[in-house]
C-alpha cells in the first residue's frame, strides 16, 4: 500500500502526495479513505475508497528519471496516427486519461501536437475538444516529469526538446 509522504500520481489529478488516511462515515457506514493532496493544487483534497479496488488502482508510484529518459526517446517512434471520428477519438482519450498510463498518455500528447501542427500548416483550427484533451495530458504528465526532474512543468516542453535533439 501507499505510505504517508509518498509522491504517487493519481490519474487525471496528476502529481499527489500520500497524507495518510481517515476513516469517514458516509451515509451511515464507515469507510476508510487514503487522502491525497495534489502538489500542483495545495488547497485539493482526494479522498479514494480503500475498499475500491479500481480507485485504488488508479494511485500509481511516481516515475524514476531513467522511466521519464526512457519514455521521453521513445518518442520519436510513437505511431501518431489519428482518428478521425470525433466520438471514437474522444472516447479514445478519455479512456487513457482514466487509465492514468504514462506511455499512453505520452502516445496521447505525440499524437495530439503532431495534428495540431498539421492543423496550423493547413490553415485550420485545432478542435477545441482536443487542445482540451492535450491540456490535460500535458498537466498530468508534464507535472509527473516536473516534480521527478526538479522543474517546473512549464519548462518540460523545452526539457524534451532539448533531450531529444542531443539524441538526434
Amino acid at each position: 500500500m501507499f505510505n504517508k509522504g509518498d509522491v504517487v500520481t493519481y490519474a487525471a489529478s496528476g502529481v499527489c502526495r500520500v497524507s495518510g488516511s481517515i476513516e469517514n462515515k458516509v451515509k451511515g457506514v464507515k469507510k476508510k479513505y487514503i487522502v491525497l493532496h495534489p502538489v500542483y493544487e495545495p488547497n485539493s483534497t482526494i479522498y479514494v475508497p480503500e475498499d475500491n479496488e479500481e480507485l485504488v488502482g488508479r494511485i500509481k508510484n511516481i516515475l524514476s528519471k531513467e522511466d521519464i529518459d526512457a519514455l521521453i526517446m521513445s518518442m520519436p517512434d510513437i505511431d501518431a496516427s489519428w482518428i478521425e471520428n470525433d466520438s471514437e477519438r474522444s472516447e479514445y482519450f478519455r479512456k487513457i486519461i482514466k487509465s492514468g498510463d504514462r506511455e499512453e498518455i505520452l502516445k496521447m500528447v505525440r499524437i495530439l501536437y503532431v495534428h495540431r501542427q498539421d492543423q496550423l500548416e493547413h490553415g485550420r483550427k485545432f478542435h477545441t475538444s482536443d487542445e482540451r484533451y492535450l491540456k490535460e495530458a500535458e498537466h498530468v504528465l508534464f507535472d509527473e516529469f516536473a516534480v521527478v526532474l526538479g522543474i517546473e512543468p512549464d519548462e518540460v516542453v523545452d526539457f524534451i526538446t532539448r533531450k531529444l535533439e542531443k539524441a538526434e
